[in-house]
């Protein structure tokens, strides 16, 4: 059984995906889907499908929770309630349920402008883009309301230095969807502190 639902998730998520070319989003998108789909079939109490609203959360930032990298934070609306749950191959998570109302934010026209905006990156006033390998990156997958999408945020992207200015940082600033993942990084400590009780 689980074997069924690992495979009917990675096929589901990964065909979410709507490219034909395989870029390096595409990648990192079949490589969170393989991942939490691992994770979450570890608990026979879950599935997800087509018609459920959700969004899942992934952070590499090991001083986010414990010095633990990769938590997966399940954020599953049914009907009246909102329930969170956190993932990692090394600890189970308690769920918890909320309000909905927290996430307001999730109208179908917010949703839409998350899934239109992307972060540019960091680029210096000479027209050269830097990468950084070491920066605090936030995934996120959306299947909320009829949209599906995938989405990263490199923290390095919308930070600017007084030596070297990134022409892009208040571009990527004014994106709503990093409000948006400020707001969910505030109900995150929310939900840790309420399991560490």
């Amino acid at each position: 059984m689980k074997v069924l639902i690992i495979s009917f998730l990675i096929l589901f998520i990964t065909s979410s995906c709507s490219t034909n070319v395989v870029d390096s989003q595409g990648v990192k998108e079949k490589q969170f889907a393989t991942e939490f789909s691992f994770l979450i079939a570890q608990k026979n109490d879950i599935t997800l499908n087509e018609n459920d609203n959700y969004f899942i959360v992934r952070y590499n930032d090991e001083d986010f929770y414990k010095k633990m990298e990769n938590v997966y934070i399940l954020f599953f609306f049914h009907q009246n309630e909102l329930s969170i749950q956190a993932f990692h191959n090394e600890k189970e998570f308690q769920e918890i349920k909320v309000n909905p109302d927290l996430y307001s934010q999730l109208l179908n026209e917010n949703v839409s402008k998350y899934k239109s905006q992307n972060f540019k990156k960091f680029t210096t006033e000479d027209g050269s883009e830097i990468s950084v390998n070491n920066t605090v990156i936030t995934e996120y997958y959306f299947n909320y309301l009829g949209n599906r999408f995938y989405k990263e945020i490199r923290e390095f992207d919308y930070s600017t230095f007084e030596k070297m200015k990134n022409i892009n940082s208040e571009y990527n600033l004014s994106l709503s969807l990093l409000e948006f993942d400020t707001f969910v990084k505030q109900g995150l400590f929310y939900y840790f502190e309420k399991i560490d009780e």
